[in-house]
């Protein structure tokens, strides 16, 4: 199915991006393909939405991703940030930062985070994310092989579950990246609740890209108001458990991560 606009026709498309893997490698953490940010804020200028729906923090977001965004969007343009997986938000444009908003309810206990922090001290493959407001990541270091990682993962998830079982709220979510301990209320669909929140106009469809199975649920919100949707997987783990509505289709490509968009952007 082809994702370009039709503004002609008072048309237009909702964006709504995980960041890793799809606009910043896994492992590098880098834009690796600036053209794909530029083929999208072109989108923009033609009427599209354009939202980051992503685990990262703001501050993250801001000093590796927006400033390729930001100089790429005409003046009259801008990007809404949904950042720590709906537990933070932010408008952005080229002139303007607005407000961040959050949600405090959603925060993990300081408590919890210095006995995860010290368990952390002793790994040599993973950090602590310290731009982090509302959770705890915990997050390979950059460069570090993935399939190691994992390995790692399952280690400290272990030595984490005595902590973690006096908090009942609290759950774990991994990815090839990174270990997340975060509020069970908090996720990529919730990141989407945000994003509609914010929209001022209804688009003719969504797109919903992502690179990991937890990334499908940031279709559920757009479904539950009708929109037409897309979710373009560009990930390697099989989805095991898809969603099937009506409204929902499952456009593909033949390669992986942040190529995969940039082929989708070109078909």
């Amino acid at each position: 199915m082809s994702p370009h606009s039709n503004t002609e026709n008072g048309s237009s498309i909702l964006w709504c991006l995980d960041v890793d893997g799809v606009l910043t490698e896994p492992t590098t953490k880098k834009i690796s393909f600036p053209r794909t940010i530029k083929q999208l804020c072109r989108r923009a200028e033609q009427g599209d939405i354009l939202a980051l729906n992503t685990g990262r923090s703001l501050s993250w977001i801001e000093e590796r991703v927006l400033p390729l965004f930001l100089s790429s969007l005409s003046e009259k343009d801008s990007i809404f940030v949904s950042a720590e997986k709906g537990a933070l938000w932010q408008k952005f444009s080229e002139n303007s930062k607005f407000p961040k908003r959050s949600d405090k309810t959603l925060l993990v206990p300081r408590e919890l985070q210095e006995a995860v922090r010290k368990i952390v001290r002793e790994n040599h493959s993973t950090f602590f994310d310290e731009t982090k407001e509302s959770m705890i990541s915990l997050e390979m270091r950059d460069g570090y092989d993935t399939k190691k990682f994992g390995d790692e993962m399952h280690k400290l998830e272990r030595l984490i579950a005595p902590f973690l079982s006096q908090y009942p709220t609290l759950s774990i979510e991994k990815s090839i990246i990174a270990l997340d301990i975060q509020e069970s209320r908090v996720g990529k669909s919730l990141g989407s609740l945000r994003v509609l929140e914010w929209i001022t106009s209804r688009p003719n469809k969504v797109i919903c890209v992502g690179d990991s199975p937890a990334d499908l649920e940031m279709v559920i919100p757009f479904l539950t108001a009708r929109f037409p949707t897309d979710f373009l997987y560009l990930g390697t783990a099989p989805l095991s458990d898809p969603i099937r509505d009506p409204l929902l289709s499952y456009p593909s490509v033949s390669s992986r991560y942040c190529e995969g968009l940039t082929e989708f952007l070109s078909s």
